[in-house]
């Protein structure tokens, strides 16, 4: 609501209903903001100065014009300022609830975070379960592989003494082969034609052997099958 401009020319009644109007127009605004009641008292305290200087305007006029136009001012000053204060508290509201809807948003994701690390947590847990276990597996691995480590060395222990015993063999088969050679005897200073086998008989061309030639020589991978008296038989390995 406007307020009333009051000239030297108006009634006292004019003057103190128009100081009443100020004054009722700043209890108003009171209600906004405690700064603007703040402003509006000190205008009415003005005010008041302003109407005890229009008593005293009868004998100084001049004077009373004066000070009626600064309360005046200092009234419009005050209604300014309660003005700015209700636009101040209307900011603050809209800033109150503009936090308000941020710290109902904040909750919101807080309570997802909270969500999100009990699925974390759980999830940890499950992770330690399956390690737990693959620990345990690991461990029964580990004991399956020294036993065969264990089995390994022993088979190669046998291995080891089944070729010495090959060897021992070969050895023995080997000597076996120079006897017989040894024990083959020719009439003759030397042979004529060639020796071959034929269904495992030693024969020659044109040479004759005495009563203790080898009836019999043969080589085989396979140990002794048969045979006749002066027989040799050769296995290699």
């Amino acid at each position: 609501m406007a307020l009333a401009n009051v000239t030297l020319t108006n009634t006292f009644d004019e003057w103190r209903i128009r100081t009443n109007q100020i004054i009722v127009n700043l209890d108003q605004n009171d209600i906004i903001t405690y700064a603007a009641r703040d402003h509006a008292n000190a205008a009415h305290l003005t005010a008041n100065a302003g109407y005890v200087q229009a008593n005293t305007a009868r004998v100084h006029a001049n004077t009373a014009h004066l000070t009626a136009n600064a309360g005046y001012v200092q009234a419009n000053t005050a209604y300014d300022a309660a003005n700015n204060s209700s636009n101040t508290a209307v900011a603050a509201f809209g800033k109150a609830n503009t936090a308000g809807t941020d710290a109902t948003n904040a909750f919101a994701k807080a309570n997802t975070a909270g969500t999100d690390a009990t699925n974390a947590y759980e999830q940890a847990n499950t992770a330690l379960e399956t390690a737990q276990e693959a620990f345990a597996q690991a461990n029964t691995g580990d004991t399956t592989g020294i036993a065969a480590i264990a089995q390994a060395n022993t088979a190669r222990v046998h291995a080891n003494a089944a070729f010495l015993q090959a060897n021992t063999a070969r050895v023995h088969a080997n000597a076996a082969f120079t006897t017989a050679n040894a024990a083959l005897v020719n009439t003759s200073t030397t042979i004529a034609g060639s020796l071959t086998t034929t269904q495992k008989f030693i024969t020659t061309t044109g040479i004759q052997f005495a009563t203790n030639t080898i009836s019999n020589y043969t080589v085989s991978t396979s140990e002794p099958s048969g045979g006749n008296e002066g027989d040799v038989w050769v296995v290699v390995t």
